[in-house]
């Protein structure tokens, strides 16, 4: 796992040319026309990410797998949970029991911080995702419907991993 600094401007870059190749792959047939590229402008653009890291409301870490960058995530500590805020990996790197590794790192770093539980929200309609996490041990918590703006909502659910 590869941290990101504010620093790092090309990993920064790398981290959103990454968000929109992977969200729009993976998002696309399951939201409506234009929440995807409305999600990373406002989400995973470049800027977007920038502040996140120099206001340290994230933490971003890169994936990598057989030396080959396969994805990012990136987290931040709520209450007495850590919330896993973003989780992606490209197609071609699934299957391959990162998700397991990212959540065990993720865990231990909770752990670190006296944290007893990892949470996560899911869109509904994102199955495959969904089945992964309850294979790790995540359980339903909730379910939230969220006004993003620009006319969009997120329409998910709430997993948590007690640690």
């Amino acid at each position: 796992m590869i941290q990101v600094k504010f620093e790092d401007k090309n990993l920064i870059n790398l981290i959103a040319a990454m968000a929109k190749e992977i969200w729009h792959e993976h998002y696309a047939p399951i939201c409506p026309d234009g929440q995807v590229d409305y999600m990373l402008n406002k989400f995973q653009s470049y800027g977007a990410i920038e502040k996140q890291i120099k206001q340290k409301e994230l933490s971003y870490y890169i994936i990598e797998c057989d030396g080959k960058y396969a994805g990012y995530f990136a987290f931040a500590p709520h209450g007495e949970e850590m919330f896993l805020s973003k989780f992606y990996i490209y197609k071609h790197f699934r299957g391959k029991g990162l998700a397991r590794k990212v959540i065990n790192f993720v865990a231990g770093i909770a752990k670190g911080r006296n944290l007893n539980a990892i949470t996560l929200t899911v869109n509904r309609h994102n199955t495959g995702s969904i089945a992964v996490y309850q294979k790790i041990g995540f359980l339903k918590d909730k379910e939230a419907l969220t006004d993003i703006g620009g006319g969009f909502v997120t329409d998910d659910f709430c997993f948590k991993l007690s640690i």
